[in-house]
């Protein structure tokens, strides 16, 4: 493969990966694209995450993939119940088991 298709098929995959993404943030978000967290309204897709309602060892059936494999995985599934859409901040808040996020809960 020469150097001008490896970059074409690079381009295609960084598109495809990111629509990919978008399309799972806009479905958990309701089409909204927003943080769940009562009171943050952050929207800017750089700084949302997904999030698994119940730690993932509780859940039937964990998705154990990461990164862009975890979107594909959602999709492939039928977008399962049990995820939603937090920003890096609520996200790692909830995860130090926090009783709310400080950055928007002071």
């Amino acid at each position: 493969m020469n150097s001008r298709n490896i970059e074409k098929h690079n381009t295609y995959h960084r598109e495809h990966r990111q629509k990919l993404r978008l399309e799972t943030l806009m479905h958990y978000s309701n089409g909204t694209m927003t943080c769940a967290c009562i009171g943050c309204g952050i929207n800017e897709p750089r700084f949302l995450t997904l999030d698994h309602i119940q730690p993932q060892h509780l859940t039937e059936k964990p998705i154990l993939a990461k990164s862009f494999a975890l979107y594909g995985g959602l999709k492939r599934y039928g977008y399962p119940e049990g995820i939603q859409v937090l920003c890096m901040n609520c996200n790692h808040a909830k995860g130090h088991k926090l009783e709310a996020c400080p950055v928007h809960n002071p």
